[in-house]
């Protein structure tokens, strides 16, 4: 295979990824020697995400934990994406370690509040919150390679040596916006209508999603920060007690899942794990759908675990 470039500075170098929108692939800019990833999709895919994940990128760019758009454009028969490149994504560092230590925990889930409450500032909801989406830097200190080692059937023992982990500040991302959308109505200027036309099929991961997406009612900016404290509580625990389901179909699995974030008591949850983290989901559910969180005080519950151990 010969050098493939694209957007006509990148050169392309190896594939780092993919998923059900596609490929990813690490690259170089030709002149100034930039690393950058490039996302790439059939343009005659049926779905195609990445025109409006270029869009969101484009109207979140600013802040550090948005990554910037660098291009976006046709190349024969995909649409690419070319943006800042990153480290490895939450998943594969919860999977390496198993349980993640409370102040790390703590440390990233107050980033992520503050990176979910800039897109909701923007009139956007995510609609997908789940660790995969939630990247560290580009320089965390294990490689992707040798965390994916734990992203397999077999895999080994759970790393121990938590001082990638605590010795030095980290920095977390939010990508992949091709769920996004609006719950402002730009017609309106007001919050989207809690009900709406019933949908067959709902949008985002069963394991992360809210109690109310569950149930059928449109996302709204509870609904990210619900996710979230479903992310958070996986990272402490090492898993969540409905990650194990089985079930026959989509419609089914969706359905036991919400059986048990309704039924399983919150005490049970978060036994053993410092109340604030709790706090933080019971304040989520309680949220009204339209109503604006109070972002402030959800990082003050996620940094309260040094008083109330």
């Amino acid at each position: 295979m010969g050098k493939v470039t694209v957007g006509g500075h990148w050169l392309v170098e190896e594939k780092i990824g993919e998923g059900s929108f596609g490929e990813v692939f690490r690259a170089v800019h030709v002149k100034t020697k930039e690393k950058c990833a490039i996302k790439r999709e059939l343009i005659n895919e049926e779905h195609p995400q990445l025109p409006q994940e270029a869009e969101f990128l484009r109207m979140l760019e600013g802040p550090r934990f948005i990554p910037k758009v660098h291009w976006f454009g046709q190349e024969k028969l995909y649409n690419a994406l070319v943006m800042d490149l990153l480290g490895p994504n939450m998943r594969l560092v919860r999977q390496a370690y198993d349980k993640l230590p409370v102040a790390f925990v703590s440390d990233i889930a107050i980033q992520m509040v503050t990176i979910l409450e800039h897109v909701h500032n923007k009139g956007i909801v995510y609609r997908d919150v789940k660790p995969d989406n939630f990247l560290l830097e580009q320089d965390f200190e294990i490689p992707i390679k040798e965390l994916e080692k734990w992203d397999s059937d077999d895999p080994p023992k759970p790393l121990e040596d938590y001082h990638p982990l605590l010795d030095r500040s980290h920095k977390i991302s939010l990508v992949d916006y091709g769920l996004s959308t609006f719950y402002i109505d730009k017609r309106t200027g007001r919050h989207v209508p809690k009900k709406q036309p019933p949908t067959k099929y709902k949008t985002g991961t069963a394991r992360y999603a809210a109690i109310g997406v569950h149930n059928g009612l449109p996302h709204a900016r509870r609904d990210d920060l619900e996710s979230l404290g479903y992310v958070i509580l996986e990272m402490l625990r090492g898993t969540l007690p409905w990650a194990g389901v089985t079930a026959r179909n989509a419609i089914e699995g969706w359905a036991k899942m919400l059986r048990m974030k309704a039924n399983i008591p919150l005490e049970e949850l978060f036994e053993g794990v410092p109340r604030g983290f709790m706090d933080f989901l019971q304040y989520t559910r309680n949220l009204d759908f339209d109503q604006e969180p109070n972002y402030n005080y959800a990082r003050n519950l996620l940094a309260s675990y040094v008083f109330n151990l």
